[in-house]
């Protein structure tokens, strides 16, 4: 039989079409949708619609500057370093578009804000939160999944022998739902079962990650003349000279941001390094955590600039 069929929808083992990619960024636009007016296919998008996107991407500022803030030990410096990250071309191009990463890049800073030395172990309960966030993430696609069991791993290192239990116990959850729902569609019981169904050249399966082409697409995901990160936005370039400083004053943060990248880097790369759609948005989910050394390379600069320390630091802000 015929499974994939145009316009990236996959018809399912029971009838039906379904959409190649996983159902969590239509579920979290459920709401809107609902409630929002119809309108025609090529017309304005649903304003409510705009509203979650735009509540999506302001969390992302919000947990960046945290993030960016904790780690730097400046505030001011935070928030300029996740400003000028937010408003680089992948994200601020990206931000206007209903995709995955959309969603990702809300959830990913406030995840590693968890995972540098000096933050507090989560309770219990959070850690519960945490889980089912890094388990949630396939939902939005299939290639957060190393990006959503990185970030559990590392998080699992800084827990309790009982919580990790948990922990696992909260990652598996959603996984679970999301083989299911495979499952029901395509009759495979496993994540990446809509792709191999539709028959995508982009992707045949997880022996892709062993072709020569996988170099071209790292390559490319950073220094490509359309989608490379680095050179579509330098301000990024700027933020990846700056690791030495963050590595030197804190490596094992800078292993955890770089394992987070790197999962994601990866799977990027079977898609030459970038897919169709805003520049550089394939490792849009990850390029916040990118603030973080930009913001320690900030706040030792105000160590050498001719001004008053009060002046350059919001003190009595609270983010």
């Amino acid at each position: 039989r015929l499974w994939g069929q145009r316009n990236w929808t996959v018809a399912g083992w029971r009838g039906g079409l379904y959409y190649v990619q996983s159902p969590g960024l239509p579920a979290l636009l459920v709401p809107a949708l609902a409630l929002d007016p119809p309108t025609e296919p090529e017309g304005p998008p649903p304003p409510l619609a705009v509203v979650t996107l735009a509540g999506l991407w302001a969390l992302a500022l919000v947990q960046t500057t945290r993030l960016a803030a904790e780690v730097s030990g400046s505030r001011l410096a935070g928030l300029l370093a996740a400003i000028a990250v937010a408003t680089s071309a992948p994200l601020l191009v990206g931000g206007q578009h209903f995709y995955p990463e959309v969603a990702a890049a809300a959830a990913v800073p406030w995840l590693a804000r968890w995972l540098w030395p000096d933050a507090p172990r989560p309770a219990p309960a959070r850690t519960l939160v945490l889980g089912v966030t890094a388990g949630a993430l396939a939902w939005l696609h299939v290639k957060l999944l190393p990006l959503g069991l990185t970030a559990a791993g590392l998080l699992a290192l800084r827990l309790r022998p009982r919580d990790r239990a948990l922990l696992l116990a909260a990652v598996m959850l959603p996984l679970t739902g999301l083989l299911l729902f495979q499952y029901a569609v395509t009759g495979l019981f496993r994540p990446d079962a809509l792709y191999l169904r539709f028959g995508s050249d982009v992707y045949r399966g997880p022996g892709d990650f062993l072709s020569a082409r996988l170099v071209g697409g790292l390559v490319n995901a950073l220094f490509g003349p359309r989608d490379g990160v680095l050179v579509m936005a330098p301000v990024l370039l700027a933020a990846v000279l700056v690791l030495p400083r963050l590595w030197r004053r804190d490596r094992p943060t800078t292993l955890a941001l770089g394992a987070l990248c790197a999962s994601l880097w990866l799977v990027a790369a079977l898609h030459g390094g970038g897919a169709p759609g805003p520049p550089a948005r394939l490792l849009a989910p990850v390029l916040p955590l990118l603030a973080v050394p930009l913001a320690v390379g900030l706040a030792e600069l105000r160590d050498h600039l001719p001004f008053p320390e009060y002046i350059l630091d919001l003190r009595g802000v609270r983010f």
